[in-house]
């Protein structure tokens, strides 16, 4: 099997670890009343190097092959707000390992605006506490009691590492102060 076909075969299947976690999160859009405030704390994990406020215990699942490694860490729901952050590891194979975890991370790019439940508002590039990623901001195509809801991604990528941290909440001002306390909320050790 030559370099290129083994290259695509891990981006494929770290993408489509990354497509179903997102979609599942996607599914899952928070048009709910708020019903008391959001207790917040800290969560650092280990295996992610970060800090990062999140409202109560976060859930851990985790998926690994011999094409890496995936955790996911989904926030206990909380009024108004979904929030996760996830951790890959790409597989080390040869030199050309770091291509292959940024060919999976733009190919994921592409995927994700192509998703008909959500319209892309907008996508930047972003330096967060010095470090280079992407931001993307999708809106609902479709309302749950007459609101859209408002998913807030970044990504950052490190080698063969890919962060991502990601938040849904109703399109709202009260919504868009909650994801952006947990997306600023973030600090890298």
């Amino acid at each position: 099997m030559n370099q290129r076909t083994t290259s695509s075969r891990y981006a494929f299947a770290a993408l489509w670890m990354l497509a179903l976690a997102l979609l599942a999160l996607l599914h899952q859009a928070p048009c709910r009343a708020q019903s008391g405030p959001i207790e917040w704390q800290t969560f650092e994990p280990k295996e992610a190097h970060i800090r990062i406020q999140v409202p109560g215990t976060p859930k851990r699942t985790e998926q690994s092959d011999s094409h890496g490694r995936m955790i996911m860490w989904e926030a206990e729901k909380a009024p108004d707000i979904d929030a996760a952050i996830m951790w890959i590891r790409v597989a080390a194979h040869g030199r050309k390992s770091s291509a292959a975890a940024t060919k999976l991370l733009s190919t994921f790019m592409r995927k994700s605006m192509a998703d008909d439940q959500y319209a892309l508002d907008s996508s930047s590039d972003v330096i967060y506490k010095g470090r280079k990623g992407r931001q993307m901001i999708y809106v609902s195509r479709a309302s749950v009691n007459g609101q859209h809801a408002l998913l807030r991604m970044r990504m950052f990528q490190k080698g063969t590492t890919i962060l991502v941290v990601f938040s849904s909440v109703v399109k709202s001002e009260a919504g868009s102060k909650l994801a952006s306390h947990f997306l600023n909320s973030l600090v890298f050790d």
